[in-house]
């Protein structure tokens, strides 16, 4: 319980967290990692080494400091609560340890303040702690116990062997994953996500990353399979995992796969008419969203645009293209570099009119980071309440939508 004099206490820290948190996270993150370093096989590493430029300390230290901002009214933080436990639901945290994260938050804002453990702001913070790691706990358990208990359910990694590989795009495939035992797997909702452990030969560690499910849940129930949709991340250095699985990895091989989770995903009975919104590969969710849309809804009030850096680079165009010529559902491309596409160059208030979007609509949207803030001020600047708009980021996050 925390006392008038603790919620001061936390209160007085909101200028600290809010111009030096990003400092006292990655020296946080130092901390947790020389003192457990297996907790790293629940992290993305590759994020870790790559440091501030990715926003995983940034992200953390604005938690932080959204907690210390609502300390007295920690419900409106429930939605950020939520999405942040189904991430930790995907990656099997558990309750043993928050306790080692905690210790490791108050060492480093210990050393960040020179002030002993006794100091009274930081046992203010330790109480604090403990209270919103109950509340994360329970909230997982939930997701944990409800994924378990129903048809086709489990709790943990389960095995899953790779049915079949499909090449979507120049850097994109996607993978058929089958249950190893035979049995029924857990139908979801169209947008949510799945946590793939790989135990990679050379590594010392397991990697654990989210992909979301690329096909229409019904099918993948009744087909007895989940698809994910993965592209090779370039670059230096190129992505550990979708390296792995783009040039090592091949049908018959097995990956342990956690239950779909995620609060991203269809309002399958809303009335409103619906903008699907994807750049790059953050079509997948998309995939599945238009497959169940289309079956549920009135092409008429179904809308999808997909931003590309170039034609070669779109991934599953062809059956997106040929299904709007079936369904007569609004289908718009917008590439960056060629002008094949519907429009191009960037996604502008200009082509949105063009094209005729409903800002009356909900608004589904996925990509990298500065996609969905570009889109999210679109969106904003054209008076869309915060209700209608909806999005999914992997990795380290920021509300884009804020």
């Amino acid at each position: 319980m925390l006392t008038p004099d603790m919620l001061n206490q936390i209160k007085g820290s909101i200028e600290l967290l809010k111009n030096e948190g990003e400092a006292i996270t990655r020296r946080f993150y130092q901390i947790l990692f020389e003192r457990n370093p297996e907790l790293k096989n629940i992290f993305n590493m590759s994020n870790q080494r790559e440091g501030v430029e990715n926003g995983q300390s940034r992200a953390l230290a604005d938690a932080i400091f959204a907690y210390a901002s609502n300390i007295e009214t920690p419900e409106k933080l429930m939605a950020a609560v939520n999405r942040i436990a189904n991430k930790h639901t995907s990656l099997m945290i558990k309750p043993e340890h928050y306790p080692l994260v905690g210790e490791a938050l108050l060492e480093a804002l210990c050393q960040h303040l020179s002030v002993g453990m006794d100091h009274p702001a930081i046992e203010a913070w330790g109480i604090a702690y403990g209270i919103l790691a109950d509340i994360f706990i329970k909230t997982e358990e939930d997701i944990y116990a409800g994924n378990e208990n129903r048809d086709g359910g489990w709790r943990g990694f389960r095995p899953f062997r790779i049915d079949r590989i499909v090449r979507e795009s120049e850097h994109v495939r996607s993978f058929y994953l089958r249950p190893v035992d035979g049995g029924e797997i857990l139908s979801y909702r169209p947008g949510q996500y799945i946590g793939v452990k790989f135990d990679i030969k050379g590594h010392d560690r397991s990697e654990i990353r989210q992909y979301s499910l690329s096909d229409g849940p019904k099918v993948s129930l009744e087909g007895g399979y989940y698809r994910i949709t993965v592209k090779e991340e370039q670059g230096a250095p190129a992505g550990v995992v979708s390296t792995y699985l783009h040039r090592q990895v091949k049908v018959g091989d097995t990956l342990e796969v956690s239950p779909p989770v995620g609060d991203f995903y269809l309002n399958e009975g809303g009335e409103r008419p619906i903008v699907l919104l994807s750049g790059g590969v953050g079509v997948t969710p998309m995939a599945s969203m238009l497959k169940v849309a289309l079956r549920t809804r009135d092409s008429a009030d179904i809308t999808f645009i997909h931003c590309a850096k170039s034609y070669r680079e779109h991934t599953m165009h062809g059956n997106f293209a040929e299904r709007a010529e079936q369904k007569r559902f609004k289908y718009f491309t917008v590439y960056e570099t060629d002008d094949s596409g519907d429009y191009q160059g960037f996604l502008s208030d200009e082509m949105l009119d063009a094209m005729g979007v409903d800002f009356g609509a909900d608004f589904y949207f996925c990509g990298p980071v500065p996609f969905m803030q570009h889109v999210a001020g679109l969106l904003r600047a054209r008076g869309v309440a915060r209700d209608q708009i909806h999005f999914e980021v992997f990795g380290p996050s920021l509300d884009v939508a804020a």
